[in-house]
Order: structure tokens, then sequence, then C-alpha cells
């Protein structure tokens, strides 16, 4: 995960398979921010990025 954004606290999450990326993944993330950083109120965008598997046939 890294932080692509200051102002608008944004956020993008790397996974291995964005279909696996359920929005309980998203409300998991957001609810764990606003816990650990009181951020209560303040909006918070979170993007999945998958890539494909060189590996894979």
């Amino acid at each position: 995960m890294v932080q692509t954004d200051k102002q608008l606290l944004s956020f993008k999450v790397f996974i291995n398979s964005k279909k696996r990326a359920p929005k309980i993944f998203t409300r998991f993330f957001e609810k764990q921010f606003r816990k650990k950083f009181s951020l209560m109120g303040v909006p918070i965008n979170l993007s999945f990025i998958s890539s494909s598997n060189p590996y894979s046939s």
C-alpha cells in the first residue's frame, strides 16, 4: 500500500487479483485507518491495483 495524495488522503492497495477485492476489504481498511489514526469523518480514497502474473500460463 502506498499513499498517493496527502490532501485527499488517497491510497493504492496492491493485490493479486482485482476480482478478489470485495467491498468488505474497502470497509476493513477504512475502519482500521480511522481507528489507528483518529480520522473520524475524514474521507479516505482507496483504489485496488492488480497486475498480471508473468509466470502464469
